[in-house]
């Protein structure tokens, strides 16, 4: 039986794989009590090591979608992380904000 998730349980998915995997790779995770463009802060807490983070905004599709858009560009050093084939394979795609910008030739506001 296959059962059909909406747009926000996908996103779930995507937040918990993409959780998961910032963890694996010895990163620390917050989730923001907003949502203003930031969905995930990942940092590295290590005492031998300045304090660090990272701001992610994530995009995730059960398919192969990419997106940018200009609301994001206020932010400082946020990272694109698109997550494909969320509910079988996953695959991560992880670029600064500016970057991403490369790959969309029209921006949707």
């Amino acid at each position: 039986m296959t059962i059909k998730l909406d747009s926000q349980q996908i996103e779930l998915v995507g937040r918990a794989a993409l959780e998961a995997e910032l963890i694996r790779n010895g990163f620390e995770v917050a989730q923001p009590t907003r949502d203003r463009g930031i969905d995930l802060i990942a940092y590295s807490d290590d005492p031998d090591k300045p304090f660090a983070a990272i701001p992610i905004q994530m995009k995730v599709s059960s398919g192969e979608s990419f997106g940018v858009y200009r609301k994001y560009e206020k932010f400082n050093n946020l990272v694109m992380v698109h997550i494909w084939n969320v509910l079988d394979k996953p695959r991560f795609f992880v670029l600064p904000y500016e970057e991403s910008l490369k790959f969309v030739p029209d921006l949707d506001g």
